[in-house]
């Protein structure tokens, strides 16, 4: 008879304390990872805004942006990411439907020191392209701001 006691003592305590066992939910974006695995080797100005926000940069990847014209053609990256060399690769279409031809860039970027954790002025030199139209060596001016892993990027 003891174990149907201590059975229901057990079921008891349980249902006490499991409710303060609930994770706490998070309202805010986790922080930016400025690990040195992360940043690796990375060439960015000094200071805790500039490294803050090139760790985001470097872990989340851009989809669906559209770095420029197509000379007449909707062009658009469908991802995009940044590499701790300095580096970037891009996935990308030219035209739309059944007229869309697949392509591939990539290029170096370089930042401006952050405005703040969540914005930078950056520079992307465009290296190589597979794109038809598209010339290489072309430099692109952009404002990012990545907050809560949603980007916005205005072309300067």
């Amino acid at each position: 008879m003891r174990a149907p006691a201590l059975l229901v003592s057990v079921l008891l305590l349980g249902l006490v304390v499991a409710p303060g066992c609930k994770k706490k939910e998070t309202t805010t974006a986790p922080a930016a990872n400025t690990s040195a695995e992360v940043l690796g080797k990375v060439q960015i100005p000094a200071g805790d805004d500039s490294k803050a926000f090139a760790g985001k940069i470097l872990t989340h990847e851009v989809t669906n942006f559209t770095p420029g014209d197509g000379y007449g053609m909707k062009f658009k990256y469908s991802s995009l990411k940044f590499y701790n060399d300095n580096t970037w690769l891009a996935e990308a279409t030219l035209g739309e439907g059944d007229d869309s031809v697949a392509c591939k860039e990539h290029g170096t970027w370089t930042m401006d020191t952050a405005t703040t954790e969540h914005t930078a002025d950056m520079s992307w030199k465009l290296e190589h392209t597979t794109c038809p139209g598209r010339e290489s060596l072309n430099m692109i001016r952009v404002n990012v701001n990545i907050e809560k892993g949603e980007y916005t990027i205005s072309l300067r």
